[in-house]
């Protein structure tokens, strides 16, 4: 990863070992924040988070968990509801994920 990805990421997301367990050995030098007032804002692609992800609407398991770049649950969306809706509509138009379908 390049110095220029490394500060876009810096303290974007919270410690796992000071969430976990209230200590982190980095201290002030973690590049992860430890509460909110640390935690910053990350600018994303503007195509982040606006398709499903396949796999796991598929019932398979996601390796990238949380870091997706798709959309894994309906809250998760950069659009907002109606994005949601319409990303629904259009897999469903194409029979995209129709076993998904009968949750709703």
């Amino acid at each position: 990863m390049n110095n220029l990805n490394k500060n876009n990421l810096y303290k974007t997301e919270f410690c796992q070992n000071w969430t976990d367990n209230g200590i982190c050995h980095f201290g002030l030098k973690c590049v992860y924040a430890h509460d909110p007032e640390e935690l910053r804002k990350v600018t994303r692609h503007p195509k982040y988070k606006t398709e499903l992800c396949k796999k796991y609407h598929s019932g398979e398991i996601c390796l990238y968990g949380v870091r997706c770049r798709f959309i894994h649950d309906l809250n998760e969306s950069e659009g907002g509801l109606g994005k949601i809706l319409k990303i629904w509509n259009d897999a469903y138009d194409n029979d995209v994920h129709s076993d998904v379908y009968k949750l709703f």
